[in-house]
This record gives C-alpha cells, sequence and structure tokens, in this order.
C-alpha cells in the first residue's frame, strides 16, 4: 500500500491535536464510538517521537471526516473564524490526495 507524505504535519500537528481534543468530547458526547477512536488513534500517531510523516489513505481519510466534522459543528456553532482555520487545514489533507495522484 502507498502511503501519502504530510510534510507539514509538525506545522499543523497543535493545531490538529486541538481540533481531535475537541472532537473526542463531542463524539463521545453523542456516543459515536468509531469516530472516539479514530480521534484517539491520531492523537497517538501525532504524539510519536519522532512524528511520521507518512501515512495510510485510510488514515487520512478519517482525519479528513474529524475535521469535516469539526467545521459543520463549530460553524454551527456560530463560530466562523475558527471554521475557517478548520478549512484550511481540510484543505491541506485533500491537496495531499492531489499530489498522491500525481505521483
Amino acid at each position: 500500500m502507498k502511503k501519502i507524505i504530510y510534510k507539514d504535519i509538525v506545522v499543523d500537528k497543535e493545531n490538529l491535536l486541538c481540533i481531535l481534543d475537541y472532537m473526542i468530547l463531542i463524539y463521545k458526547s453523542h456516543n459515536k464510538h468509531t469516530q472516539v477512536i479514530e480521534c484517539q488513534q491520531w492523537v497517538t500517531m501525532l504524539n510519536r517521537h519522532p512524528i511520521q510523516t507518512e501515512y495510510t489513505p485510510d488514515a487520512l481519510i478519517a482525519l479528513k471526516n474529524i475535521l469535516n466534522d469539526a467545521i459543520n459543528y463549530i460553524a454551527c456553532k456560530g463560530n466562523i473564524d475558527l471554521a475557517k482555520k478548520y478549512i484550511i487545514l481540510i484543505d491541506k489533507v485533500i491537496k495531499l490526495f492531489n499530489k498522491n495522484e500525481k505521483n
């Protein structure tokens, strides 16, 4: 299986961890156990030393879905500025798939 390189993962790490921690609470309150596990797996991956930069497409799809849920939830709460920051992150993840297809 070909892995996808996320070169900016170190730059985005703190924002991603913040989102993941927040979404774990949201998913738990809605009894979304699979999504909680996906978030926890990403937290574990982001806390590795050294941080890995190559991920399976499935892992990045899970991250994209988490970010999408975060955008929708935050936007519904009226925090448009924070939602815009999350949109930038999800855009980066989507572009990783496009780069991978070209290579």
